[in-house]
């Protein structure tokens, strides 16, 4: 059920046919597992992110980064130690914590398990650049 929420939320967006700009999901990323000496909040993870993209909605790894937000189970998630934040058109917002959290403003708050958490983390490297 919840990858069935997961999906409906996020389909709209990528099945949107407009100009290719629209069609882009951007990335803010501080590496899983670093620790950092300030806490990395909504408000200032943009300006720490080490790693930064910009990728298409269709490109295979994210679509797999989708699928692997989609099937994380229930289970909490901690705002002031995040790791990346994913904007996709729209301006909506997927939050990833150091600990495999997700938020999203239009769903409930998901864990990923170590497995899924270790795939994600590969992913957000191969599709970001360092600064």
């Amino acid at each position: 059920m919840k990858l069935l929420t997961f999906f409906f939320a996020i389909f709209p967006v990528l099945c949107f046919s407009g100009d290719e700009i629209l069609n882009q999901v951007e990335i803010f990323y501080v590496p899983i597992g670093v620790e950092t000496y300030m806490p990395m909040t909504p408000e200032n993870i943009e300006e720490s992110a080490v790693f930064v993209g910009e990728i298409a909605l269709t490109n295979r790894r994210i679509k797999k980064l989708f699928k692997l937000l989609g099937s994380s189970s229930k289970g909490e998630f901690e705002i002031d130690n995040l790791r990346a934040k994913i904007v996709l058109p729209e301006n909506k917002v997927t939050y990833i914590d150091n600990n495999g959290g997700i938020h999203s403003p239009e769903l409930e708050t998901y864990k990923l398990f170590d497995s899924e958490l270790q795939a994600v983390k590969k992913i957000l490297e191969r599709v970001t650049v360092k600064r």
